[in-house]
Formats: C-alpha cells, structure tokens, sequence
C-alpha cells in the first residue's frame, strides 16, 4: 500500500487525461459560471486527486477559462490546495510561472454582478426551512403564504376570516432536522 503522505509521481498521461476529461466536463455545462464551481466545491472536492500537478493542472484550465479573483474563490483554493507549496512548486514546474497568475487582480462590473448573486444565492440556500418560507411570503404576498406554511411550521391554530388565510402559533425546527440534533422552537 503507497504512503499517502509522500508526494507521489504522477505518469503524464494519467493527469493529462483526467485533465482532458475535466475540460470535457466542463464544455458539457457549458454555461457553468465560476461562482457554480465555488458555490458547489465541497460537493465535487472528493473528485479531485491528490497529485499536485493535476491539481496545478486544474488551476490553469480555471485560470484561463474563468477571471476570478483571490478572494472570490475560498472553497476553490481549498479544493485543489492552491494556498499549499506542493501545488504552487507543481505549477511552477509545469508553466514556468507563479501561481498567482491564475488570478485577476480586480473583474469587471458584470463578474462582480455574478460575484454577489452567486454570494446570494449561496445564503438563501443555507437558510433553515421556516426562515426560506417566511422569505417567499414577503417575497411574493401573503396569497402565496399557504405554499411554504406545510414545511414551516406545525401544530399552528389556523383559520380563514374573510377569505384570507390566519396562521398563529406553532413550532418548528429552525437551525436544523430533529434527527440532526435540532432543538423545537415554540412560537405565540
């Protein structure tokens, strides 16, 4: 069994077609914007391996498909271990240049758009169930309001009183599931 912990060489046509592939993967999402791969790093991070040259690889093909800055990409980073010296050594090694390169120092007007509805998005979807459907309810009106109410709250006095739908009370689970250690919160 190889040691984990030592560097180990990676034959170039093994990186060379996980590359490859990773570009073909790419043009299939075709219009994948950077803010998708950073927002959804942590799921796709167990694909990356641990080579620092294909990971050094990776970070070129990020670096000239996409214009991001430093700090616009952390979960990227930490995927691929852009922050590291093995992989820093590797891109020096393979493109004669410093990593550093694969970042803009400042992105236009559109990108920083992208940048902050991407942030958004990211911060809506990691609201908890009752906090997302009391969103959608000022979002879009009241009339609505009965759409989010079944995953929001439960054991609530309901009733209508001309023709509008009244809610009062109940409880719910908040931070987090029952299963996943959430604690019940009581509403008047």
């Amino acid at each position: 069994m190889p040691n984990r912990a030592a560097p180990t060489r990676q034959k170039p046509h093994e990186w060379r077609s996980f590359c490859t592939n990773c570009v073909r993967l790419v043009d299939l999402l075709g219009n994948a914007l950077v803010q998708d791969l950073e927002r959804f790093a942590q799921h796709w991070a167990f694909l990356v391996p641990e080579s620092p040259a294909i990971r050094a690889t990776l970070a070129r093909m990020l670096g000239r498909k996409y214009r991001f800055t430093w700090t616009a990409v952390p979960q990227i980073r930490a995927t691929l271990g852009l922050d590291g010296e093995a992989v820093a050594q590797a891109y020096r090694r393979q493109y004669r240049e410093d990593l550093a390169g694969i970042y803009a120092a400042r992105i236009g007007l559109a990108d920083q758009f992208r940048a902050a509805w991407g942030a958004l998005s990211a911060r809506v979807d990691a609201l908890p169930p009752f906090s997302l459907a009391f969103l959608l309810t000022l979002a879009f009106g009241f009339s609505q309001a009965f759409l989010a109410l079944p995953m929001g709250v439960a054991g609530p006095l309901a009733g209508v009183d001309r023709g509008m739908l009244l809610v009062g009370g109940g409880c719910n689970f908040p931070d987090s599931m029952p299963w996943a250690g959430g604690k019940k919160k009581y509403y008047n």
